[in-house]
């Protein structure tokens, strides 16, 4: 793939999923054999289109309202890097933390790999102690 096919691949995937939240593209964006690593996902990765899926089912259901922004796209060849900040209301559970209603914005990039013109594998970092710290009071060290 070139880098601007590359490049609108990843694009598709925060306009045509994340930020409506329609997780009845994850078939047409992603490779049938995805490799989803995600902070937010117990374990950190999830393989295959279902587990894709049910991941993003809950995530969506713990911040119902989450848009993120992109703020770099990067692209060469099969590759994109996407710096992006989310921000969201918890209204359901995630990673064990039951909703508190608060907002976070998070910053991240996504690293996607591309192959067969769709999503491979997806690379998220993110400030998790950051997310984390926004959700729930930890204790203080020193």
């Amino acid at each position: 793939m070139s880098a601007e096919e590359s490049k609108a691949l990843a694009q598709g995937y925060f306009e045509r999923l994340i930020n409506v939240h329609n997780v009845a593209v994850v078939d047409e964006l992603f490779d049938s054999t995805i490799r989803f690593h995600d902070p937010a996902i117990p374990g950190g990765s999830v393989c295959g289109l279902e587990a894709v899926k049910l991941f993003f089912h809950t995530f969506f259901a713990a911040f119902p309202d989450v848009q993120f922004t992109i703020e770099d796209l990067l692209a060469e060849d099969d590759k994109v890097s996407a710096r992006f900040t989310w921000r969201g209301t918890q209204r359901g559970t995630i990673l064990g933390i039951v909703a508190t209603h608060k907002v976070v914005t998070v910053p991240g990039t996504n690293i996607f790999h591309m192959a067969n013109n769709k999503i491979a594998e997806v690379r998220v970092c993110m400030d998790t102690l950051l997310f984390v710290k926004q959700l729930i009071e930890l204790p203080q060290f020193g």
